[in-house]
C-alpha cells in the first residue's frame, strides 16, 4: 500500500571534521637587522565538492615587521595550497562552507626567514536527507500519528560586499606596517524573499608616525546588507558567516592622519525552514494482519546558542627590561568547547607578539600567550555538533614595571550547535490475510510497565474508544498494573 505517501526534504547541517595542516613560507629580507614579529593569516578562496571529498583552496599570508637598515619596515608573502578533506557521503552536488584559522606561527633565520604556521579548517555542509512516510489516516486501519517539526537546510549563494571606510589616526602617518581585519555578524533579520545582515568590521592597524613613533589602533566600523533569495521567509532561521577576503589601505594625500580602507568581504549564508507535519508511527488492523515498514529518521533542530564578549589579560616578564611598549601584533587563537554538568565553556589560548623598546632604547619583541576560559551558556538545549568561533576584536599592552608588561585582549565568542531527535516513521503498509477471531467473550488485561492505551488496544485487537467506553473507571494515562476488561459479542451457530 503506497497511498497517502509524503516525501519532503529534511537536509541536515553536518560539521566538517577538523582538518589541520602546516604551511611554510620563505621570506627573503636582505636588509633585516632584527626580526620583530612574524604572523600569519589564512583565507579560503574556493571550495569544490567531489565524491567523498571537499577540495579547498587556501591562501596563507605571512607578515613580518623588522628593524632594517632604513629603520622599521614590513614585508609579506602569500602561499597558496590545495587541501582535500575526505568526508564519506559528500557528492558533487554537496554545498559546503569552510573557514580557516591560524593557530600558531614560528620562524627561523636572520635574513632568509623560513616561517611556518598551523592552519585549521572548519565548517559544515548540507547533507541530503529525504523523509518518505505515510502521513494520513488509512481506511479500516488504526493509525498512531505524531506531530513532527521538520527543518530543511539550504546553503545560499555567496554574497560579496565591497565596503569603503574613511578613518583618522591619532598622529600623522608616515608608513603603514600592518593591517588586519575581523568581521562579525551581530544581527540577521529574515523577511519575505530577503534577509538583512548587520555587523561590524574591526580594522587593526600598525603605523609609524611622522616622528618615528609606533601607532597601534583598532577602528571599528558598521556594515549592513540586504540579501535577496526567494527561499527566505519571515519565519526562516538564517545563519551567516562573514569572511574578509582582502584589504587595501590608501593614505590620504590631503591629511597625513587620514586613510581610506577598501575591504572586500564574503557572506556565507544558509537558511533553515521548518514545517509541522503529521506522520504515522504505528498501525494495526482488527480484521487483517499487517506488514508495517518503518524507517528511522534523524530530525535536527538548528540554532545558535549564544554570542558573548569577554576580556582576558596576562602578565609577561621582560628579561632585558622595558622602556616603552610600541605595539601588539598578531591575534592567533586556538580554542575548544566543552560541556560539564550542563555548562558550556570555551577555553583556549591567544598568541600575540609585543614589540617594545628595551631599557637600552633598542627595539625588541616577545611572544605572549593569553589563556582564557569563558562560560558561554548554562543548561544548554543542545547536544551535538558544537562549532566555536573566537574573534579577537582588539589587543592592548602596557608597562606594569620596568621588567613586566600586561597584555589584554577583547574577544567575541560564538558557539552554534544543534539538537537531534530520532523517530520511526511508517513508510509503507501491506494488508495481509484475515485474522482468526477467538471465541473469548470476556478478557482481563493487566497493563504492563510503560504501556500506553494505544499499545493496550493493539494487544487486545480492539480500539482505544472501545476500551474507554467499556472501562469508565479507567484513568488516563494508564499505568502499570491497571486492569482492563474487554467484552466481545460472540455469535454461536446452532
Amino acid at each position: 500500500m503506497t497511498d497517502n505517501r509524503l516525501m519532503i526534504g529534511a537536509n541536515t547541517k553536518e560539521n566538517i571534521p577538523e582538518y589541520l595542516f602546516t604551511e611554510t613560507g620563505e621570506l627573503n629580507i636582505s636588509d633585516a637587522n632584527k626580526i620583530l614579529s612574524v604572523t600569519a593569516e589564512a583565507v579560503i578562496n574556493s571550495v569544490d565538492a567531489l565524491n567523498n571529498e571537499l577540495r579547498v583552496n587556501v591562501t596563507t599570508t605571512f607578515k613580518v615587521i623588522y628593524d632594517g637598515e632604513d629603520g622599521v619596515n614590513s614585508y609579506a608573502v602569500k602561499v597558496d595550497s590545495n587541501r582535500a578533506i575526505m568526508i564519506e557521503g559528500v557528492t558533487t552536488q554537496t554545498r559546503a562552507i569552510v573557514y580557516a584559522a591560524v593557530l600558531d606561527c614560528e620562524y627561523a633565520g636572520a635574513n632568509s626567514i623560513k616561517a611556518k604556521c598551523t592552519v585549521q579548517l572548519n565548517g559544515w555542509y548540507a547533507r541530503e536527507n529525504t523523509l518518505n512516510f505515510l502521513n494520513t489516516e488509512l481506511d479500516d486501519i488504526f493509525c498512531k500519528t505524531s506531530l513532527l517539526k521538520v527543518e530543511n537546510v539550504e546553503i545560499l549563494p555567496e554574497s560579496k560586499l565591497s565596503i569603503t571606510y574613511t578613518n583618522e589616526a591619532r598622529l600623522p602617518i608616515s608608513k603603514m606596517l600592518d593591517c588586519a581585519a575581523n568581521v562579525y555578524v551581530n544581527n540577521v533579520f529574515a523577511n519575505s524573499g530577503s534577509f538583512q545582515v548587520e555587523g561590524e568590521i574591526a580594522l587593526r592597524m600598525i603605523f609609524l608616525s611622522d616622528n618615528g613613533e609606533f601607532m597601534n589602533q583598532t577602528f571599528t566600523n558598521p556594515f549592513s546588507a540586504e540579501i535577496a533569495d526567494e527561499v527566505v521567509q519571515p519565519e526562516s532561521s538564517i545563519d551567516v558567516y562573514a569572511q574578509v577576503n582582502s584589504i587595501e589601505v590608501t593614505l590620504s594625500a590631503q591629511d597625513n592622519r587620514g586613510f581610506i580602507s577598501d575591504i572586500n568581504i564574503t557572506l556565507h549564508s544558509s537558511v533553515s525552514n521548518s514545517q509541522e507535519l503529521e506522520g504515522i508511527v504505528d498501525a494495526y488492523s482488527t480484521t487483517n494482519t499487517l506488514s508495517v515498514v518503518e524507517k528511522k529518521h534523524n530530525l535536527d533542530s538548528l540554532f545558535c546558542l549564544r554570542t558573548v564578549r569577554d576580556k582576558v589579560s596576562t602578565n609577561a616578564k621582560i628579561a632585558n627590561g622595558i622602556n616603552d611598549v610600541e605595539c601588539v601584533t598578531g591575534a592567533m587563537v586556538n580554542a575548544s568547547s566543552n560541556i560539564t554538568n550542563g555548562v558550556l565553556q570555551v577555553e583556549g589560548v591567544i598568541t600575540s607578539t609585543v614589540i617594545y623598546q628595551n631599557e637600552e632604547g633598542h627595539l625588541d619583541s616577545i611572544n605572549v600567550e593569553l589563556p582564557f576560559q569563558t562560560m558561554v551558556a548554562k543548561d544548554i538545549d543542545c547536544d551535538t555538533e558544537l562549532a566555536t568561533n573566537v574573534i579577537v576584536t582588539s589587543m592592548f599592552a602596557r608597562i606594569r614595571t620596568t621588567s613586566e608588561i600586561e597584555v589584554s585582549a577583547e574577544i567575541m565568542i560564538s558557539v552554534k550547535g544543534k539538537r537531534s531527535a530520532s523517530v520511526n516513521l511508517v513508510s509503507d503498509i501491506e494488508i495481509g490475510p484475515e485474522k482468526e477471531v477467538d471465541d473469548v467473550a470476556i478478557s482481563l488485561y493487566i497493563v504492563k510497565p510503560n504501556q500506553s492505551i494505544w499499545e493496550v488496544a493493539k494487544d487486545l485487537n480492539t480500539s482505544e474508544a472501545v476500551i474507554i467506553t467499556q472501562n469508565p473507571e479507567l484513568k488516563l494515562p494508564v499505568k502499570a498494573g491497571d486492569k482492563v476488561v474487554l467484552y466481545k459479542e460472540i455469535n454461536f451457530e446452532i
